[in-house]
């Protein structure tokens, strides 16, 4: 709801705006980051802490390979590799909490994407993209560790400064199904400026002061999960955390090369679900739900990109 609104913001400002064409930018082919939150509490109901976190680290592995890059068609494939890592202080009196068993813990998500674009004429193009991949504090591959999702994409360029999508999207993640349709909304603003939105994940703001800087606000709904097992004393098998947030975040990219760019990003986390829960359950369906304080978190990352020729001759 919160980024249908800030969409709804920004297509007020397109409106009065005198448009111009769309921006141009490379896709991120490899990309090597470090996420770190600042200080933040899990509160109990009544609002007196819980816990501190001390730290909570996220590190990000991704080595993409285009083994197809022509005029028209696109394929390519992406290995990622992130790594989360908690460290709390405790409150003594409670005694089966996740975090004790987090901090010895490191929650490991990794898997491969595949993508394939082709172009069907000047305006219009499909894009296809898979997804399979771990989310576990193991190395054990099954229903409830697992996740596999396959989108559709078709888009149409109906101007110069705008572009459309229409889309659908089958997640199946640690025994959770899920289909629903996705938006994309592209629209220029002015010759630096466009708004970039990928409905229901995503709405945000381009600005390209150069070619060789950017800067983004974004506003986008972030959910995950994880499996993990031997958590809880009571539940002595696998269970999933899972973690909803709401994230407004203002992101500046920098070209250090051609081919090399830098980006750092500053973003605050309005927690809305932090649980966990029996395997294949959703958010509504908790063995423990725990109340996070919104807290603001920093992201650095080296970026590599197609080489400027090479990109030029693809597009």
């Amino acid at each position: 709801m919160r980024v249908l609104k800030l969409l709804t913001l920004l297509l007020l400002i397109a409106s009065t705006a005198h448009a111009q064409k769309l921006l141009e930018f490379r896709p991120k082919v490899i990309e090597v980051g470090y996420r770190g939150f600042t200080d933040y509490q899990t509160l109990y109901s009544d609002g007196q802490p819980e816990n501190k976190f001390v730290s909570d680290q996220l590190f990000t592995v991704r080595l993409g390979v285009p083994l197809v890059l022509k005029e028209k068609t696109l394929f390519g494939l992406q290995l990622k590799y992130l790594r989360q890592q908690y460290n709390t202080i405790f409150i003594p009196q409670d005694n089966d909490n996740i975090y004790r068993y987090l901090n010895e813990k490191k929650l490991v998500n990794t898997g491969v994407n595949f993508l394939f674009q082709r172009k069907l004429d000047d305006q219009r193009k499909l894009t296809f993209m898979g997804v399979t991949e771990l989310a576990s504090d193991t190395s054990s591959v099954d229903r409830y560790s697992a996740r596999y999702l396959l989108s559709a994409a078709y888009n149409v360029r109906k101007s110069e400064k705008l572009e459309l999508g229409y889309g659908l999207i089958v997640n199946y993640a640690l025994g959770v199904l899920n289909v629903y349709p996705t938006l994309a909304y592209n629209r220029a603003l002015s010759s630096k400026m466009m708004i970039e939105s990928f409905l229901p994940s995503y709405a945000s703001l381009r600005y390209h002061p150069s070619e060789k800087a950017y800067l983004i606000l974004k506003a986008q709904f972030d959910n995950w999960r994880f499996n993990v097992t031997n958590a809880l004393s009571q539940e002595q098998n696998q269970l999933t955390l899972q973690r909803a947030d709401f994230i407004m975040s203002l992101a500046f990219e920098r070209e250090i090369h051609d081919w090399l760019w830098a980006t750092a990003e500053a973003s605050y986390v309005n927690n809305v679900a932090y649980i966990i829960s029996l395997p294949g359950e959703r958010l509504n369906n908790p063995i423990q739900e725990y109340k996070l304080k919104d807290a603001g978190y920093l992201k650095f990352s080296l970026v590599v990109v197609p080489p400027k020729k090479l990109w030029d001759k693809a597009k």
